[in-house]
């Protein structure tokens, strides 16, 4: 398995897993997620060649099984908020078909060092409450909590 930058022929494969994703957020939170993809194939084929939007995919046998979005985030002059640079993971997904095989620990890693080496002090992320799986698997990667958000459903 390779770690790379997503190419524009990684896009179909990028789309079904998109699909994925979003399936266990329609299904967790129907109320709030459409079926549908987060990125359409034009908006896809613009972000990876954004480099303030890197996109990094586990490639095996030309198939991608993984991807991780990222966003760079700098604060620099804030009035409370210290300087500072931070990779925010906007998505990362595994194919439930290559589920079990350290992939989505392999990205994670990947991710980290790619962080490190583009000058950032932190990774952040936001996961869904009812997504267990997710919290867990974020968990033994290392990650914490930073803040949280409440809602009323009114």
């Amino acid at each position: 398995m390779d770690i790379r930058y997503a190419q524009t022929q990684d896009i179909d494969d990028i789309l079904n897993l998109l699909g994925q994703v979003n399936l266990i957020h329609h299904l967790g939170r129907p109320d709030i997620f459409k079926k549908a993809t987060k990125y359409t194939r034009d908006q896809l084929e613009k972000l990876i060649k954004d480099d303030r939007r890197p996109i990094l995919v586990a490639v095996e046998d030309n198939h991608v099984l993984g991807y991780m979005f990222g966003i760079f985030e700098i604060t620099h002059g804030d009035n409370i908020l210290i300087d500072d640079k931070t990779l925010y993971i906007d998505d990362i997904c595994v194919d439930e078909n290559a589920r079990g095989k350290h992939v989505g620990q392999t990205i994670y890693e990947a991710t980290k060092k790619f962080a490190r080496e583009h000058g950032c002090r932190r990774i952040t992320l936001n996961v869904w409450s009812f997504n267990d799986s997710a919290k867990s698997f974020y968990e033994k990667m290392g990650m914490h909590p930073l803040k949280t958000t409440l809602e009323d459903v009114l």
